[in-house]
């Protein structure tokens, strides 16, 4: 019998061929592999107050920069809370400079931003507005401190942290009015959170809004104070703002803050010891498509008791602060001669 012919066979697998390629033209190609959440580390140091000592600086700078090292350069935000320095007792010409040596160590440490306290205010507010800012290398910040009803600070600055944009806004406690060494100047002290809120709502409300919004305020988060400001910090504050730090209480306060609007949900709210016993951290761990936040975790880093001597040697913002130490304490900040009128 004879064979059948194959050429039909040849045109069925040409033909399973054509097909095979034009599944694949048309089938979806393989899903990427999932992009990783973005960690963002932010850390907040509140009522440093001229902390210029002979080991304790050193060890503070270690502090910071030992968690810096753990989350990367481009990953860390450093805020401060405010009362970055303390009282002078000096006269008002010619004027002290002693919060130089304060603002040089947190410039040598890469603080971004701080928030306005009530000591910042006991160089009367006229220095305030002029030598005490210069010395700053970061903006001081608050939402709430107006004259003539004209805001007397920038609200809020914003920074990219790990390719997101963080917004930072800062307030300060209206405690400042009544403390007998403040000369108050016509300024208005308004309800801090409220002012946060506001400011909050209008960068949420820009047509690209910050992925992340953090909220510095030199006010506690618990406790009694003024109509309530802190515990209206902790449970109160907008549900635009992602983190809240304080300060002024010089406590430890670690709460997981109640969101407004939104029950079963929480967010950090913290505040640190003074002089830099111990540093604020927060690690957010952020969806990189909805940039919303996933989860957080929050702690009190103490202060290092590593040496100085190791300190200085592994970080060079260390060293450097060291140096900024040894010769504050060697050669005490002087006066300037520059008129600097209360007001």
């Amino acid at each position: 019998m004879p064979m059948p012919p194959r050429r039909p066979l040849l045109i069925r697998v040409a033909l399973l061929g054509v097909a095979s390629v034009a599944a694949a033209l048309v089938s979806p190609p393989a899903s990427a592999d999932p992009v990783e959440p973005i960690k963002v580390a932010l850390l907040s140091v509140n009522d440093f107050h001229g902390e210029i000592a002979d080991p304790t600086t050193v060890q503070f700078a270690g502090t910071i920069e030992k968690q810096r090292a753990l989350y990367g350069e481009n990953s860390t935000l450093v805020l401060s809370a405010g009362d970055n320095f303390k009282a002078d007792e000096g006269d008002q010409n010619p004027q002290s400079l002693h919060f130089v040596p304060s603002f040089d160590v947190l410039n040598a440490l890469d603080v971004r931003a701080s928030a306005v306290g009530n000591h910042e205010f006991h160089n009367w507010y006229g220095a305030l507005k002029t030598t005490i800012p210069a010395a700053a290398d970061f903006p001081l910040l608050s939402a709430n401190i107006l004259k003539d009803d004209i805001p007397q600070f920038s609200a809020y600055e914003i920074f990219d942290v790990a390719g997101l944009e963080v917004a930072v806004i800062g307030a300060t406690t209206r405690d400042t009015v009544l403390d007998p060494r403040v000369t108050v100047c016509g300024l208005t002290f308004t309800d801090p959170v409220d002012a946060v809120n506001a400011t909050a709502a209008d960068l949420a409300g820009l047509p690209d809004p910050p992925d992340v919004i953090v909220a510095v305020l030199h006010e506690g988060a618990q406790g009694v104070g003024l109509n309530n400001d802190k515990t209206r910090v902790g449970n109160a504050t907008s549900a635009d703002v992602d983190v809240v730090f304080g300060g002024h209480t010089h406590e430890k306060v670690m709460l997981q803050g109640t969101v407004p609007g939104e029950p079963g949900k929480t967010r950090p709210v913290m505040v640190a010891e003074e002089h830099g016993k111990s540093v604020s951290e927060v690690l957010l761990t952020i969806d990189p498509k909805t940039k919303d936040v996933l989860s957080f975790t929050m702690s009190h880093v103490d202060r290092v008791s590593d040496s100085s001597e190791s300190l200085i040697a592994t970080y060079p913002r260390v060293a450097q602060v060291d140096a900024i130490v040894q010769d504050a304490l060697a050669n005490p900040p002087g006066t300037t001669n520059e008129a600097v009128g209360f007001c």
